[in-house]
């Protein structure tokens, strides 16, 4: 049963549909915007490469049940809960740090000792948000 409220609100959404699809458009991009700037304020902690498009975010605790991809929740519009996951679990890295990484995890489970060790990163303190 559809409280009174409720039921406002979907004859204002009825009434003025075009304009609530647009102030939605508007509020969106400015959201991604800020995310883009946020983004292109950070630089990789091992290198130091601040490219927006090469920053990715990687999470300090592998197995950790609660952890959410950062760009899965901004595909969907979840701002807040991004720069949330980033600030709490995440460490910055660029694609090629990231890449060799995850690179040099799989060589030390084979038992290989990693041609690029990337142990400075794992005591890295997570950004803040904006």
């Amino acid at each position: 049963m559809a409280t009174r409220y409720e039921n406002y609100g979907r004859k204002y959404y009825q009434k003025n549909r075009s304009k609530c699809i647009e102030r939605n458009k508007i509020v969106q991009e400015r959201y991604k915007k800020q995310w883009t700037d946020y983004k292109a304020s950070l630089s990789c902690s091992t290198c130091g490469m601040s490219h927006p498009a090469v920053i990715d975010f990687h999470h300090m605790k592998k197995d950790d049940p609660e952890k959410q991809h950062v760009n899965s929740l901004i595909k969907n519009r979840r701002y807040a809960a991004a720069y949330k996951e980033v600030r709490e679990k995440c460490i910055v890295l660029c694609a090629n740090c990231h890449r060799i990484h995850h690179y040099d995890e799989e060589q030390m489970k084979k038992g290989a000792e990693a041609p690029f060790p990337t142990d400075s990163i794992k005591n890295q303190a997570a950004p803040g948000e904006p």
